[in-house]
């Protein structure tokens, strides 16, 4: 209750509280204690971790590694303690959005943060806290350097077509680089789409940072062309061009601008074009945008 009652008012407060002290001697032993399954313990664990996130302002940077590092480790708590696991993502992510950020000095810890962001998305049952924590994994993606992301990108690239299939309960992989009737999502709800739009979002910001590296890769670009194939159908047959035509376009958009090179695949989705604009104008922008792509 007392560590609620100071994070709420932390911005009252704050200037009458040591915080580097108080984390060194009160809240990493709090942490680092042996793991028992008393409920006093956890609780007072996943309150001092939400502690931290509230602090985020009055971390210096040489401070945040020893935060980074206590954090870490919590987000994987996943299969043990679920709200724990959770909450540092939350500590986590105020972190990273933070003005204080430097992403040089979180390099080191970038490809466990995401393989743990990864993991609780897969595992959590809550619709809008997958989205949440996809969101989150393409905020540290956007506030890396791309020497880190880069050795990630392989990875991600074959863990996103499975988080995208699962969203409708389709178990299979595609396998080959034709059509597949596995990655027809048709009939699927608008929860499953909320996700779906985070996966969206969250290969547009991969494509954003890594550029032609992201649309070269053969795992990722199949994934990419899928991926707008379904969000910008407006002929009814899915749902894709109700809940994320917008999305899918800029992701179209950012595809288009990273390809160095003009291919079959990529022409054989020009026709959306003249769909979406026969559709409505709402994302008129965005498509003169992609038809410029087009046209140099």
């Amino acid at each position: 209750a007392c560590y609620r009652a100071i994070g709420i008012c932390v911005y009252d407060i704050s200037d009458r509280i040591q915080f580097e002290s108080w984390f060194e001697n009160q809240l990493v032993p709090v942490q680092t204690r042996p793991k028992t399954d008393d409920i006093g313990h956890i609780v007072l664990k996943a309150r001092a971790v939400w502690l931290i996130g509230q602090f985020v302002g009055q971390l210096s940077r040489q401070l945040r590694q020893s935060v980074y590092a206590i954090l870490i480790p919590l987000m994987s708590f996943i299969h043990q303690d679920t709200v724990v696991a959770l909450t540092a993502a939350k500590a986590m992510q105020m972190l990273v959005e933070d003005l204080g950020f430097y992403g040089t000095d979180f390099a080191q810890y970038l490809s466990p943060c995401l393989s743990s962001t990864f993991d609780m998305s897969e595992l959590c049952e809550n619709v809008e806290t997958k989205r949440d924590l996809l969101a989150f994994a393409a905020t540290m993606i956007d506030r890396s350097p791309v020497s880190s992301i880069l050795p990630l990108l392989e990875p991600m690239a074959k863990a996103l077509p499975a988080m995208w299939l699962r969203a409708s309960d389709v178990k299979s992989l595609p396998v080959t680089s034709g059509h597949d009737d596995n990655w027809d999502l048709s009939g699927t709800d608008g929860r499953e789409n909320l996700f779906r739009t985070a996966v969206v979002l969250l290969l547009t910001a991969i494509v954003r940072k890594l550029g032609p590296h992201a649309v070269c890769n053969p795992s990722m670009r199949e994934l990419l062309l899928r991926v707008i194939e379904y969000g910008t159908d407006v002929s009814g047959s899915n749902t894709g061009g109700i809940f994320m035509l917008e999305e899918a376009c800029e992701l179209w958009d950012n595809v288009i601008c990273a390809a160095d090179v003009y291919s079959a695949d990529l022409s054989n989705l020009y026709p959306r074009v003249h769909e979406i604009l026969g559709h409505d104008f709402d994302n008129l922008k965005v498509m003169f945008r992609i038809l410029e792509g087009y046209a140099l």
